[in-house]
Formats: C-alpha cells, structure tokens, sequence
C-alpha cells in the first residue's frame, strides 16, 4: 500500500489524476485502512472541485485512522484532528452546516486547542445568530493560546464578557 500511496503521490504531482486515482484504489484494495491512500482520493476530489467527493474521502480516511490509532498513534496523531477540521470546514464550505458543527466539536472534545476547529466553529456559531458563544470560545482559545486573528476577525473579543 505504501508504495502505490508513494506513486499515487508521484502521478499526481505530474497531473495524471486518473492514474493517480488508480494508484491509490491499488494501496486501500491492498489495505482497507490506508488511511495515507484514503485521505489523498479526497485530495484528488477536491484539486477537481469536488467537495462533496472529498469529503466522503476524508470521512473514510478519518475512520480509518480511529481503526489503527492504537497501533500507528505516532503517524496517525499529527493529522487526526486536523484532518477531523479539515472535514468540517469542507462540510461548511458545501452549507451542511449542521455536519460542520458536528465534526468541529468532535474534534475540540479531544482536542480542545486546536485552532482550525476552533476558529470553524466559531465562525458557525455567529453566522447562526450565537454571537455570545463564538465569543465566548474564542475568548477561552485566546486565553490559552495567545492571540488569534482569525477568532478577533470574527468576533470582537476585546468587548465586555458575554452574560
């Protein structure tokens, strides 16, 4: 699977998106939860535009690497919650606003500080009229990371603590 991922990569770069999409059919055929191989077809949806196809991707990429956290945490760590961000921003970005939501407050159940979500899920929450709770997040990001201009272009966070 490694391989055909690596060719997958390669084929890609050269612009053959059809061999690259056979490429990595080969690696998740050879290994169901290869999760790299998985997460790159919803790459290749998205470079073509297609959003809703890359979503289902990245869903199946982020279930995949649940399956083999235990036995691959240190490869699979770095990318679970960006990849758990990544799919609510394109949840978003395709108005299913609700599924946003969802995979945004996944992601900051188990990490609380990560800052795509954050910033994703407070832009929702003021979009959707909670102008005191995307405050409120923010403000409690800001807090404990220091500040966030993208959580400030959102919402004023310097005004008085919401009630």
């Amino acid at each position: 699977p490694t391989a055909y991922r690596a060719l997958g990569l390669v084929t890609a770069a050269q612009g053959d998106f059809p061999g690259a999409r056979r490429a990595y059919e080969q690696a998740i055929a050879l290994d169901p939860d290869a999760w790299g191989a998985l997460f790159n077809m919803g790459a290749l949806q998205d470079i073509q535009g297609d959003t809703e196809g890359a979503i289902v991707w990245f869903e199946r990429a982020y279930a995949a690497m649940g399956r083999v956290y235990d036995t691959q945490a240190p490869r699979v760590r770095p990318w679970y919650a960006e990849t758990g961000a990544l799919i609510g921003r394109r949840h978003a970005e395709v108005g299913h606003a609700e599924a946003a939501e969802t995979w945004y407050r996944r992601v900051l159940s188990y990490a609380p500080l990560e800052p795509a979500a954050t910033v994703g899920l407070a832009r929702l929450l003021a979009e959707g009229g909670d102008t005191a709770g995307a405050r409120r997040l923010c403000r409690e990001f800001i807090e404990r990371t220091g500040p966030s201009p993208d959580c400030a272009a959102i919402v004023d966070v310097s005004g008085p603590p919401p009630r």
